[in-house]
This record gives structure tokens, C-alpha cells and sequence, in this order.
């Protein structure tokens, strides 16, 4: 994305605020050195629990059992749960102790992604690696710049992690199957604020605010932006190149036309692979009591569910992934096979992560994957009609068609119902015999006249039929 998109409606719930403002660099920027973050409490987070509030303010999500899951090396044990309901009085032992991190996602108990309670931020991490002091102030200066220049919603706060900024966008939770569009959104962030890749993972650990950074001995704070959430479909069409409206229609248009889903998709990869995902929970939960017997079925499962895994995870995260899947899928094997037995998968994630534009990742097509699992669940016609990516290529093209049919685009805002008067149409059809006479193009007519393609085309044939009678 390249353009900036012009801001539409109201990014956040309230529709009192019908635009937002993005506000200069000056009125902090005197706040900044390259040595420390900010320090004015006014204008900062200070503490564990400033950052909390600020994550779970206006969060519409059921609390019961939704944690945020946070990380500290340095104490025993590493890992700990913040709870929604009370995750603020947790936190609050963690003031000033070093490299405490936290999910900025929701989670049922858990990191893990089929775990995925759900996503309510978009965050990028962006480092400093230049060796010398941390330049707070040019980070930050060059992060609002991007988002300026490239038409992307402000942030709602900064985080100053010590050796870099963390930027947050805040949005209404919406549940784990959003993923693929989440992951779309964090692709396009982290190249346009050139972040890092693992910010990617939806399980993605960032430092908390009102710790310290061990190895700078800065402290952690954050300055807020926005106030509002924003909304996530708002969101998402503000920064992806197409809207979901138009990648339905780009895929209406594909099917009235016969074609199969060769070349390139304006849909999500991440959408798809997310069905894939679901489709394998689905199958494991069918044969749950040991109704899958064949061999290497078990282990077929566990491969794929992996490599569908490596399209959501950061190969850091990956690993532990897929040794919570081969504890249900594979119990009686140790560690060391099962990282043997995945490794591929492993080592395509992380050359994915290494190489920037290259996709090293196993892409099966959907007349591959039906292949390899047919054997597994083709005698099971009810667990085949659950399924939405594994299926076979004839039920997929009867499935979509079936939703085509079914599709209101009126009702969808696609299309205006354009009617003309009887009285207007004599006018009507002078003007395009006068445009014809010129040479001119159905398009030219079409946009000159605000009428659709296939309206002109249909008045000029019955211009053209007049004539020759």
C-alpha cells in the first residue's frame, strides 16, 4: 500500500466522533531524550496497571476464564495469567522489576492459538538496532510520519520498550475466527513501519509497561494517542489494499465466469489456511475416542496441523504449538520425534521469517489436501459437510455457487438500482446515438452518463437493432 485511503466514517463505537485527528510530533516531542522515555505522568504510562487499563478499557468480552498471558525469565515460575477481572492487582507486583512481558490478545486459559479467546489490538514492535543510544525520538518521529504519509489510523498509545516503541491500535474484540483478516492487517503494518516479523504471531509477548528493560536498564513507559477503539472491520479496510466488499465481488465475478482458483487471490492466504486449521480441529474432535486407527493417520494429522499452525505462528512460537497438538495427537511420543517428525514444517517458518518477500511455507492445494485426508474422513458424509477447506473440488464449486444465488447485492450496497423514467428515455437514447456517432467508448458513455456498463451496452444494441430496421 502505497496511497494514503481516505478516511470514510467513524473509526470508533461512538459515532459522535465522525473523523479522527492526527495530532503533530511537537506537542511531545520536547518529552523525549535519546537516553530515557518519556517522563511527564500527564502525558505517559507509568505502571503495570496504567498499561491494563488501557488494553481492557471498552472491551466488550465476556472476563470469565479470558487471561492475558505474560512472561518473566527472570523469576520462578516464568509464566503467569492476567485475568481480566482482577489481572490489574497481579500486575501491580511487577512495578520496576525487570523484562516482564504480556500478550496484547485474549486468551481461554492459555497461549496458545487454538486457544484464541479473542483479538482486541494490532500491535508493531520496532527495534533499534544501530548499536549506538536508542533514538526514541526519531523512531517515534518516523513512525508518525508512516502513518501520515500512508493514510494509516493513528495508534491509540506508544509503548517505550527500552531499546525501541511498540505501537498499539486498540479495536473491539472480535472472536478467533477474524484471525486471517487480523494477520492480513499485521503483514501490511510490519512492512510499512518495517518492525519486526514475529509481530505477526497473534501469541506475540510485548514488554509491559512500568517494568524495566534488563540489559538497557531503561524504564518502560507509553504514551497514549487515541482514545477510542476502533473498530476492526473500520480498521482493516483503512489499511488493506482491498476492502471486504470488493474482494466478495472480485470472487462473485470469478465464479459467474466459470473460472477455477488459479492465479492470483484477492482474498486473504491467511483466510484459507485458518479454514485448513479448523477443518483438522474438527477432524481430531470427530475421531476423539480413538476412531482414528489407520497408520500414520495420526501422525498425517499432526504434520498438517503444524504446517497450518506455521501460517499464524512465528517460528519461535511455532515449536511449542506443535508440542501441544502432538500431546492430543500423539501422546505416547517423545519430544524428539515429534520435533523430528516437523521439522520441515519448522525450518520453512523460520526461513520465511529470515527472508523478507519469499514464502518458503508448504502451500497444499485444496486437491491435495482432500487427497491425503479423503482416506481419513471420506466415509464420514456428515463430518465431511462440517468441513469448509478440506473438501473436494466438486463441493467446493457447488458450495460457492450456492452462495452467489443466495447473495442480495442490493441489499449488500454493491449496486444502485438505477431506473430511468419512460419520458427520459427518447433524451437518454439521443445522447448515446450522439456519442456513438463520435466514436466514443461504452465506458465514456457509462461514466459520463451514471449508468452501469451493462445498461449502456443494452440501450446501444437497442440504438443499433432500431437502425437496421
Amino acid at each position: 500500500m502505497t496511497e494514503p485511503i481516505q478516511k470514510t466514517e467513524s473509526p470508533g463505537q461512538n459515532s459522535s466522533l465522525a473523523t479522527y485527528v492526527l495530532r503533530g510530533a511537537s506537542k511531545c516531542a520536547m518529552n523525549y531524550t535519546t537516553k530515557a522515555c518519556v517522563t511527564n505522568n500527564d502525558l505517559t504510562l507509568q505502571t503495570p496497571d496504567d498499561h491494563l487499563r488501557l488494553m481492557t478499557q471498552g472491551l466488550s468480552t465476556n472476563p470469565h476464564g479470558a487471561v492475558m498471558v505474560g512472561w518473566h525469565p527472570l523469576k520462578r515460575p516464568a509464566w503467569y495469567k492476567a485475568y481480566l477481572d482482577s489481572g490489574r492487582d497481579q500486575l501491580s507486583r511487577f512495578t520496576n522489576e525487570p523484562d516482564v512481558f504480556l500478550t496484547p490478545n485474549i486468551f481461554h486459559g492459555w497461549r496458545l492459538v487454538r486457544l484464541l479467546k479473542g483479538l482486541s489490538a494490532f500491535f508493531i514492535d520496532i527495534d533499534d538496532h544501530s548499536g549506538r543510544a536508542v533514538d526514541v525520538m526519531r523512531l517515534r518521529a518516523n513512525a508518525e510520519a508512516t502513518w501520515v504519509r500512508q493514510g494509516i489510523p493513528e495508534p491509540n498509545f506508544i509503548v517505550y520498550s527500552g531499546r525501541g516503541i511498540h505501537l498499539y491500535w486498540l479495536v473491539n474484540n472480535v472472536p478467533a475466527q477474524a484471525l486471517p483478516r487480523w494477520k492480513a492487517v499485521q503483514k501490511v503494518l510490519c512492512a510499512a513501519f518495517e518492525g519486526d516479523p514475529r509481530s505477526t504471531d497473534p501469541t506475540r509477548l510485548l514488554r509491559l509497561v512500568g517494568t524495566s528493560h534488563n540489559k538497557t536498564g531503561h524504564k518502560v513507559t507509553g504514551e497514549p494517542f487515541f482514545k477510542q477503539r476502533y473498530d476492526f472491520s473500520w480498521f482493516c479496510d483503512e489499511v488493506l489494499p482491498f476492502t471486504q466488499a470488493q474482494v466478495r465481488d472480485f470472487q462473485a465475478a470469478k465464479v459467474r465466469k466459470g473460472e477455477q482458483s488459479t492465479g492470483k487471490q484477492y482474498g486473504s492466504i491467511y483466510q484459507r489456511w485458518y479454514l485448513v486449521y479448523q477443518d483438522l480441529l474438527r477432524i481430531q474432535n470427530h475421531f476423539w475416542f480413538g476412531g482414528m486407527q489407520e497408520p500414520g493417520h495420526r501422525d498425517h494429522m499432526l504434520f498438517h496441523t503444524a504446517n497450518a499452525l506455521s501460517w499464524f505462528t512465528c517460528s519461535d512460537a511455532l515449536a511449542n504449538e506443535i508440542k501441544a497438538t502432538a500431546r492430543i495427537l500423539v501422546p505416547s511420543y517423545c519430544t524428539d520425534e515429534v520435533m523430528s517428525y516437523c521439522s520441515s514444517v519448522i525450518d520453512r517458518a523460520r526461513r520465511t521469517q529470515q527472508a523478507e518477500g519469499s514464502e518458503f511455507r508448504y502451500k497444499y492445494a485444496r486437491k491435495t489436501l482432500w487427497a491425503a485426508f479423503e482416506p481419513i474422513v471420506g466415509q464420514e458424509p456428515e463430518l465431511v459437510q462440517q468441513l469448509r477447506a478440506i473438501i473436494s473440488e466438486e463441493l467446493h464449486q457447488q458450495r460457492e455457487k450456492e452462495r452467489q444465488v443466495s447473495r442480495n447485492r442490493t441489499a449488500e450496497g454493491r449496486y444502485k438500482k438505477q431506473t430511468t423514467k419512460s419520458s427520459e428515455m427518447p433524451q437518454l437514447k439521443r445522447r448515446i446515438g450522439k456519442m456513438l456517432s463520435q466514436g466514443l467508448s461504452q465506458k465514456h458513455m457509462s461514466e459520463t452518463l451514471g449508468l452501469s456498463k451493462g445498461r449502456v451496452s443494452q440501450l446501444v444494441n437497442q440504438i443499433l437493432t432500431r437502425k437496421k430496421g
